[in-house]
């Protein structure tokens, strides 16, 4: 919304209690949506909460924990989401109106097993596509059939519509390692890709695949950058089995293949610089050069 305000001619501040944008994402999606923004002369105050906020006439002051101040026409809070239960008469069930639905992986109540919740309603996922698939469980379930929700979790493929826009699948490198998983990121220019092409030479972005190294899969997939998006999502929406991407059941499934192909072009890549390094310190010995490697 930030950039959305802005592109139509407002003068925005952001403030973020966090120290970086987009945090639940790879570090470098913040710094190069931040350097985007800030190109756009959008002001970002990073680490920094609203402490008050006072209107005089048509103007709003926001006090910030930082002793400074923001002043502006109008403030947008967008600080979270909660459901909208209040008003489905969850009181005759037992159920606390306002909160989230809790369900198990068929998308049923505990206790309550002719009751489904799919959606964001019952928080697992506040996703449009997860939405869709947690649909498509319950009904297979009502239907009789053995299903379950197993991919509506914090690895469901994602999006943000910025411009670039940031998009992702699976698990983020700090992710990956704190589960406990031996992973290693491959970084790529997302201007290779054909939507970024699209708008023309060398712009701005950077694609991560996240490999578990000891399986040789990738676990997750982030790109920053034009037509980024088209590479996290399919556009098929029929539900499928895991793949060993770990990225698709259902909903808007990763791409796995483009993703293989992606990891490949990385490892290429490496193996490129690597090339390069060696013939640099090759050729800098030839020319007398005793020291020890030197950056390209």
């Amino acid at each position: 919304m930030a950039q959305a305000y802005s592109e139509l001619g407002a003068t925005v501040t952001i403030v973020e209690a966090l120290d970086r944008l987009v945090a639940g994402e790879e570090p470098f999606v913040a710094d190069e949506l931040s350097a985007a923004f800030r190109e756009r002369g959008i002001d970002i105050r990073l680490g920094v909460t609203a402490e008050a906020v006072h209107r005089d006439g048509a103007s709003v002051k926001v006090e910030l924990s930082d002793g400074r101040s923001v002043e502006a026409p109008e403030i947008l809070v967008a600080t979270g989401r909660r459901p909208l239960t209040g008003d489905l008469g969850l009181e005759t069930v037992g159920l606390e109106p306002g909160e989230t639905i809790e369900v198990d992986d068929t998308l049923r109540v505990p206790k309550l097993p002719w009751l489904f919740a799919v959606g964001d309603v019952n928080g697992r996922s506040l996703l449009t596509h997860m939405a869709k698939y947690q649909a498509r469980v319950a009904a297979q379930v009502i239907a009789g059939r053995e299903a379950r929700a197993t991919r509506d979790d914090h690895g469901a493929p994602r999006a943000i519509f910025t411009d670039p826009q940031v998009a992702a699948v699976g698990l983020t490198l700090q992710c990956a390692r704190d589960g406990g998983i031996n992973a290693r990121a491959y970084d790529v220019a997302t201007s290779d890709t054909p939507g970024a092409s699209f708008h023309g030479r060398n712009t701005p972005g950077t694609s991560r695949l996240v490999v578990d190294e000891d399986r040789s899969v990738i676990v997750g997939a982030t790109f920053y950058g034009h037509g980024g998006r088209g590479l996290a999502a399919s556009r098929d929406d029929r539900p499928r089995r895991r793949d060993p991407t770990g990225a698709a059941a259902g909903g808007r499934a990763g791409l796995p293949h483009t993703l293989r192909g992606l990891a490949a072009s990385a490892r290429a890549l490496e193996r490129q610089d690597a090339e390069r390094v060696v013939t640099r310190e090759v050729d800098l010995q030839a020319k007398g050069f005793r020291g020890g490697p030197m950056p390209l």
